[in-house]
């Protein structure tokens, strides 16, 4: 991928380290967000367009995978994949490990209602890069 973890930048907003923002490079960070319900894609959708990012859709795991390997086929990039766990034909879980046995080195954002800590154990040893656990809160999106 062009941008790379180490280039998300961390902008201090006040005194207070935990009141940061990221940067994110305009027009060019494309977002692929991954989720089996259609109500979760649209509000997720909505809050990374409203920082500015293009997002693409995939409904399950399989459609992630193959989204992936056709924008690489073409020579882009997703940049960023947000992967739900629970889902219909490929698991998050799946997905990530998939993507990561083909080389894939887009930030890996697993999300999932399941936030006990061996549930996002098993997602960073999937190849989550970062896991968030549902409902998502856009200040949340801002912090990481």
């Amino acid at each position: 991928c062009e941008l790379q973890k180490d280039k998300l930048v961390r902008t201090e907003i006040g005194d207070n380290n935990d009141d940061c923002q990221v940067s994110w490079p305009p027009d060019k960070t494309l977002v692929l967000v991954v989720d089996d319900t259609a109500s979760k894609r649209k509000i997720l959708c909505q809050m990374l367009q409203n920082l500015k990012l293009h997002v693409l859709v995939a409904e399950d795991g399989v459609q992630a995978v193959k989204s992936v390997k056709e924008f690489e086929a073409s020579g882009s990039n997703v940049h960023i994949i947000c992967m739900d766990n629970i889902m219909p034909n490929m698991s998050g879980l799946e997905a990530s490990k998939e993507l990561r046995s083909l080389g894939c080195t887009s930030i890996i954002i697993g999300i999932t209602g399941n936030a006990l800590a061996d549930d996002v154990k098993s997602f960073i040893e999937a190849g989550a890069d970062l896991v968030l656990s549902n409902p998502l809160q856009f200040p949340t999106l801002t912090r990481f």
